[in-house]
């Protein structure tokens, strides 16, 4: 019997599988998977399904400073992002965001379809 505990067997899985794994942890997990090896650097890139929360955030009692670290996060991840993206929700629970006011533009114009926004 062989030893499978040098063996790295979940890198071995099939791309879908391994992008349903990830799309179960909190995206910023997600992203620090990035680390476990070569072949794992750019998988959370191509995540369809993202959901952003308070967990992004470094939170503290400056409302400024938890709504300036969760913009970043989420700008630096969109930036990095590769792929479509099927569903963009953000999930607020902390009191420091309860009134983030959400702007911007996006330019889907070249999807299939419309992603699904949450917010």
């Amino acid at each position: 019997m062989d030893n499978v505990l040098g063996q790295d067997l979940i890198s071995d899985l099939p791309q879908s599988i391994i992008e349903t794994i990830l799309t179960k942890l909190p995206i910023r997990d997600a992203v620090r998977t990035f680390s476990l090896s070569s072949k794992w650097r750019y998988i959370w890139a191509n995540l369809t399904q993202l959901v952003f929360d308070d967990n992004c955030a470094t939170l503290c009692n400056d409302k400024g400073a938890v709504e300036d670290s969760l913009a970043k996060f989420i700008t630096r991840f969109l930036f990095l992002h590769d792929g479509p993206i099927h569903k963009f929700s953000l999930i607020v629970n902390s009191p420091c965001l309860q009134e983030l006011q959400i702007s911007g533009s996006s330019n889907i114009s070249t999807a299939t379809e419309a992603p699904d926004l949450d917010f």
